[in-house]
Formats: C-alpha cells, structure tokens, sequence
C-alpha cells in the first residue's frame, strides 16, 4: 500500500494533467454539441444588426438585460461574421476554455492561502465538474460572467503578490472587467473593502475606485435604459429568496441531503472569524464582502421573480466558488479532528461530491443538447421554406421555445435578406 502512494505521489503531477485534459477534452465536445440558446439571440439578432450599422457606441454599451457585456457582444458579432451560426463549436470552445481558467484561479488562491495540495486539487476539480453551475460552462452568453471572475480574482492575486510592477497590471485587469458583465462591480466593491481594511487608500482609489467611477458613468449614460425584470425591495420576497439561495447552495456544494445549513454555518463563522481577529482576517473579507454584496445583488434584483430563481445555475456557480473559499479560509483556524477515519470519511465526501456533480453536469448538458439541436432544426425548417422570404421581419420562428428568434434576425444572420 505504501509503495503505491509513493508511486502516486511520484507521478501527480502528470495524473493531475491527463485527468484535466481528459475533462476538458469530454466537456468541449458536450459544448459542441449545444446552439444558440435564449440571451444569445439578442446577441445574433438586434445588436448584431448594430453593429452591421457601425452604431458602435450602442453595439459595445448598450446594456443586454442589465449588464455591460462589451466582450460579448463583440466575440458574437465576430463568430456570427466570420463562421455563421452553423456551428456551436468556437462559441463552445470559449466558454469551456474560460471554466478551465476559473477553475485554476480558485485552485492558485486556495494554494496561496498555505492549504495543502490535497486541498487545491480537490477544489479545482470540484469547480471544474459543478454540474449545477453548467450554465458558466457549457452556455456562451456566459463568457462575458466567467471572464469578469477572471480578471477579478487575477486582480485580487496580482496585488497579494506587493511587487509594483504588477499593480497597472492588476489596474488593466479591474478596469477590463467592467467591460465583460456586471458581477465586476461585487469583486472591486470587496476590493475597496480589503484595501482600505490594510490601510492603502491611495491604492484603493486606483484600483477600485477609478473603474467603479467608470462603471457609474456607463450606468448613468447607458444602464439607466437597462430592464431589471425581477427588480423588488419587498422584504418578504427577498427573505424567501436570499432562504432558498443559501439552502440550495449547501445542498448542490456536497449532494448531501439534510446538509441546507451549512452555508449559514460558513457565513456566521466567517463573521465572528473577522469581528475577533480582524487585523488576520483581510482576505476572508475580501470573499466574504464579495459573497454577502453578491448575494444581495441578485437577490434585490431577481426576487422579484420567484424564489425558484434563487437556484439558478449561473448563480450557483459563483455562489459555491466564494464559498468554498471562505469555508477553507476559516478550516485553517477551527480545531480538526485527527485520525485515519476522519481523513478517510471527508476524502469520501468529496469524492462523493465531485462524482455527483460530474454526472448531474453530463445529464443536464444531454438535457440542453435535445432541446437546442431541436430548436436548430425548427428555424433551419423554417430558413428553408420556399416562403421564408415573404414572411416579415418581427414575426416569431416559436415563441414558447424561445421568443427571440424573428425572421428579420435570421435574414441577417443567414444573409437572406430579400
């Protein structure tokens, strides 16, 4: 037994890369098969249409729902430019590459935070199978969410490394961000926090408050044009909703019945952790800040909706990477239990827990897949009807299927126009 740990230690690190390459190998090919899904329709569709017009100023800032999402609306002008809308697989290849990046980024900052490597790899894999966060890993319009974490978290990493040479770096970082999707302003608002909890103002004001100023004055040129569909201040609605965010995200973390209060176990004992030691407690701040305004964002704006909206893929996703790392960051100082039983019970856990959500992310892909390519045959059908070009331009192809697709946006994008 001994020799064949010695056998595995010896070669993890080429374990390591064979069972990522193999995982991004399976998950590129699910993104393949996937299409053009909802949000992404506004994407093709009207602004597509601007930037044929050259509109640049309403193609990159106009807000999609009420998000910036310069970068995306610029990669699906030029894949649908370049290469159509045939293929899913450049779209599919981006937005898995971009997971891929998360999920290293979560794996580097709970390595700098002195956890073990048994830890890091366990939550890179964690991250990397979260089959309820499928939505930041196999749908395209949530490129512009993952790379905004991107840079966000490679922000956070560059200034915790103090070498100067880094910091317009990490500016660059926060300042790009805030052209990707709105989830930039949670980072750099807990930024604001970490930085002025260390005392550096003048570098809190250049990291973080020159790209919120920005952030301001996109939202007060273009965002205030925004729809905000679930937009409510009704405490009821918002209790129920911030409930079901928290349980729901206990219970797709392990898979585990009976486990809805561990969120509020991590959440309290991160507080209590800063109200005792809060000079040792800057970067639990900076992901707690960032758990606790992001939590109240979407609550404030999507309660509205239902509290079912809570248990949304998009925000699971996040929702379990700031939990996991706040839950880590406060293993360090809670007393452990030693012994080969509890070593062995919470390795099971985690397997157990990395190998559900492996599935659960395999069946709701084959789950999206049906519904897509069905969808792609009916506007294809529909594309390819001896009457297609007679039909106007804001009539809808299905609107119980997705209520996006119109005539005119298909002429366009097929270059079908009469």
């Amino acid at each position: 037994m001994m020799e064949i740990s010695k056998v595995i230690e010896k070669h993890l690190r080429m374990i390591f890369v064979t069972f990522t390459g193999v995982i991004y190998a399976l998950l590129l090919i699910l993104a393949s098969r996937q299409w053009y899904f909802f949000d992404e329709w506004d994407l093709i569709g009207p602004r597509y249409q601007l930037f044929l017009d050259g509109n640049w100023p309403q193609f990159l800032f106009s807000p999609l729902v009420d998000h910036l999402t310069a970068l995306n609306v610029v990669v699906y002008a030029l894949v649908v430019k370049l290469f159509g809308i045939e293929s899913y697989l450049l779209v599919g290849f981006l937005i898995v590459t971009s997971h891929l990046a998360v999920s290293f980024l979560v794996r580097e900052i709970i390595r700098s935070r002195g956890h073990s490597r048994k830890f890091y790899n366990t939550a890179f894999f964690f991250v990397l199978l979260f089959g309820p966060g499928i939505e930041n890993i196999l749908w395209g319009v949530q490129l512009g969410y993952n790379v905004a974490i991107i840079l966000a978290l490679g922000q956070y990493l560059l200034l915790r490394l103090n070498i100067a040479k880094y910091s317009k770096l990490a500016f660059v970082f926060g300042v790009t961000s805030i052209l990707c999707q709105s989830i930039s302003v949670v980072f750099l608002i807990s930024l604001l926090f970490l930085l002025i909890a260390e005392r550096r103002f003048l570098l809190a004001a250049f990291q973080s408050g020159l790209p919120l100023l920005l952030y301001g004055l996109w939202n007060f040129t273009y965002g205030m044009s925004a729809v905000t569909p679930g937009f409510t201040i009704n405490p009821r609605l918002i209790s129920n909703y911030t409930e079901a965010f928290l349980t729901e995200l206990s219970n797709v973390t392990l898979q585990l019945p009976g486990i809805g209060f561990m969120s509020y176990f991590i959440i309290f004992t991160a507080v209590a952790q800063l109200l005792i030691r809060p000079k040792h407690s800057h970067d639990l701040l900076y992901f707690l800040s960032a758990f606790v305004i992001y939590m109240i964002s979407v609550t404030i704006t999507r309660a509205g909706l239902g509290a079912e909206q809570a248990t949304s893929s998009r925000y699971m996703y996040v929702g379990v990477i700031l939990l996991l790392i706040i839950g880590l960051e406060i293993f360090k100082s809670l007393p452990k239990p030693s012994g080969e039983l509890f070593k062995g019970l919470v390795s099971l856990v985690c397997m157990f827990a990395i190998f559900t959500n492996g599935i659960i992310l395999y069946s709701s892909a084959r789950d999206r897949e049906i519904f897509n390519q069905e969808t792609r045959r009916i506007v294809n059908e529909f594309v390819s009807r001896d009457d297609f070009a007679l039909q106007p331009d804001d009539l809808q192809i299905d609107p119980s299927r997705n209520p996006q697709i119109k005539v005119g946006d298909l002429r366009r994008v097929y270059d079908l126009r009469p």
